[in-house]
């Protein structure tokens, strides 16, 4: 698949680019770049945020008429160093603190993590260093640092890891760079041919994109139920939560690391009378969400009678309400993995012989049993936590049998006063009856 070009407007003094996207709502984020006056070199960068292409324009109109690029940026904008940077630890170091006074919505938490992990393999150990002690010269001799990508043919380090340290470690060189912090004369920092990226896996694309049938969906549920933990197993997630966490996922349309993250202070199983019938509504809140939104979704009863059955199994110490729902192994406190959930479901299908699925297309399935049984298309992307385009673009699956019952209903190539008297549409007969002159009824 052809990589797509990021959009970039060019406006006078000012350039604006796309950075991100689209989001959620098929917005894109931007931001806007200008150099200093009379300071080569020197840029500036402001981001506009999540925005509309229409809407980007109009910020960076503004931005060219408030006069703010002939300003000196502040102190977010330049972090000032307090020494001078000699080593690669310097540099890192000095770096991260600048990252670490940005702003979080241009530098969001988890992006932070990622460099500050990043940065502590560059850096190493001061019993194994790896570039902690090197010259910031050392960047931009190819052959040193060929001979420090070969460290990452251990064990444990992937060809991801290598890629994200190297974009990590060239990002921090070039800002220093651009910043005056670091003079190297003419030279470049190191462009190195990095091993390539293992292509995905063909396999796991097409069990990703498979919505399952709700049949398919009630045997697996039944074998997990079913099913008992063997003699000496060590399983990545508990039996008693295995048909629960699949259940969960069922009944709400919930992304796997929504549900996983679930805490039992999260929902409520209070009230349910000696039958099991459901006397008040029971929610779960979705709180840790993709979005950032915290999401209300109504159970049913079938879910609540499974989570009840899961709580009284569990031992007390593990019912706080941050205590999570679903736990890796009887014994532990810890939460279940995705991936062992994905393992799980996938496991079933091949026992069953079905056709294999993982845990996203629950969530597909989601939002084609809720538009066909007729719920509104706006409450069903609130449910799944998405706007109607992108649900309608993404989840929504429009069968064959819904294009035919289309085309029998709109009886296309007849005039209106000729209608059938009645067709059939998904085995219900519906009464049609010929247009009379305007104005009267039949």
């Amino acid at each position: 698949m052809k990589k797509r070009t990021r959009q970039k407007i060019s406006m006078g003094d000012i350039c604006i680019r796309e950075t991100r996207g689209p989001n959620n709502n098929g917005l894109f984020y931007w931001r806007a770049e200008w150099y200093l006056k009379g300071e080569l070199g020197k840029q500036s960068v402001k981001s506009l945020g999540w925005l509309t292409r229409q809407r980007a324009i109009e910020a960076g109109s503004e931005l060219l008429r408030s006069g703010a690029h002939l300003r000196r940026p502040s102190v977010l904008d330049h972090y000032e160093a307090s020494e001078t940077l000699v080593t690669v630890e310097d540099l890192m170091q000095t770096w991260m603190a600048y990252q670490s006074k940005r702003p979080r919505r241009e530098c969001s938490e988890n992006h932070l993590n990622a460099m500050k992990y990043a940065t502590k393999r560059i850096l190493g150990s001061p019993e194994k260093p790896a570039l902690r002690n090197k010259p910031i010269k050392m960047l931009t001799d190819h052959n040193q640092m060929a001979s420090w990508t070969w460290s990452y043919d251990g064990p444990r380090r992937s060809v991801n890891t290598l890629h994200q340290d190297y974009k990590t470690l060239r990002a921090a060189f070039r800002w220093a760079s651009d910043n005056r912090y670091i003079d190297l004369g003419v030279n470049q920092f190191c462009r190195l041919q990095l091993p390539a990226l293992p292509s995905p896996d063909k396999e796991d694309y097409i069990n990703n994109h498979h919505t399952p049938t709700n049949n398919e969906c009630e045997e697996v549920y039944r074998y997990l139920k079913a099913q008992t933990l063997r003699e000496n197993a060590r399983p990545q997630i508990s039996p008693s939560a295995s048909a629960a966490v699949f259940l969960t996922l069922w009944s709400t349309g919930a992304r796997v690391s929504e549900v996983v993250g679930l805490t039992w202070g999260d929902i409520d199983l209070r009230d349910l009378d000696e039958r099991g019938t459901r006397g008040t509504r029971r929610t779960i809140l979705f709180k840790k969400t993709k979005t950032k939104v915290v999401r209300r979704v109504l159970m049913s009863v079938r879910l609540q009678k499974e989570l009840s059955d899961l709580r009284s199994q569990m031992d007390p110490r593990q019912l706080r309400d941050d205590a999570p729902i679903f736990l890796s192994s009887s014994e532990s406190s810890k939460a279940v993995s995705r991936r062992a959930v994905h393992n799980k479901i996938q496991r079933a299908c091949k026992e069953l012989g079905i056709e294999t699925f993982s845990a996203h297309g629950l969530r597909r399935l989601a939002a084609d049993t809720m538009c066909r049984r007729g719920a509104k298309a706006e409450s069903a992307a609130k449910i799944l936590g998405h706007s109607v385009e992108m649900m309608m673009k993404i989840y929504r699956t429009i069968s064959v049998q819904e294009l035919d019952e289309a085309m029998e209903l709109a009886n296309l190539g007849m005039p209106d006063s000729e209608y059938p008297a009645a067709t059939s549409v998904g085995g219900a007969v519906l009464e049609l009856v010929p247009k009379t002159a305007a104005g009267s009824h039949p």
